[in-house]
């Protein structure tokens, strides 16, 4: 059982409260032996249990995208081939603009690689403008440590 008083600010609390639930399962274990072995086998059980509904879970969900993956692949397969057989000049021109979509999608993605990454850009000025905010506050006091230096 976890402890409600705090070892540090509470000492006598939590050791009386440590005390007694440490009686308490010392009579409990002397009384009913067989108690916490029942009670270790039934906890084995249920983690045994949760494991196989956690893997029934998982397999259903890798059921369910699959599943959903396939008939995306069909309607569109579907799609196109309607477009082929009814409608060949759409079909070509959205062929021609797919194509097209991809090689923006291919430059676009080279241009990216090359730009700097803006949150990094970001912290960075801002680490700078701290440092050069340390640094005229150091410039400042030393010049009035120079300026009584010279009064004096």
């Amino acid at each position: 059982m976890l402890n409600p008083f705090d070892e540090n600010k509470e000492n006598n609390k939590f050791q009386i409260f440590k005390g007694v639930t440490d009686a308490i399962s010392d009579w409990m274990l002397k009384k009913y032996p067989e108690f916490d072995n029942s009670l270790i086998s039934k906890m084995r059980n249920l983690e045994l249990q949760q494991v196989k509904i956690m893997d029934m879970v998982r397999i259903q969900n890798e059921f369910y995208e699959k599943e959903r993956k396939d008939y995306i692949i069909n309607v569109t397969k579907q799609i196109n081939e309607f477009l082929a057989k009814d409608y060949p000049d759409i079909d070509g021109r959205l062929r021609e603009m797919v194509e097209r979509l991809e090689r923006n999608s291919l430059n676009m993605e080279a241009k990216l690689k090359k730009v700097v990454d803006s949150q990094s850009l970001y912290e960075d000025v801002y680490k700078m403008r701290d440092e050069f905010k340390e640094i005229q506050k150091f410039m400042e006091s030393f010049k009035k440590k120079i300026k009584k230096a010279f009064e004096v």
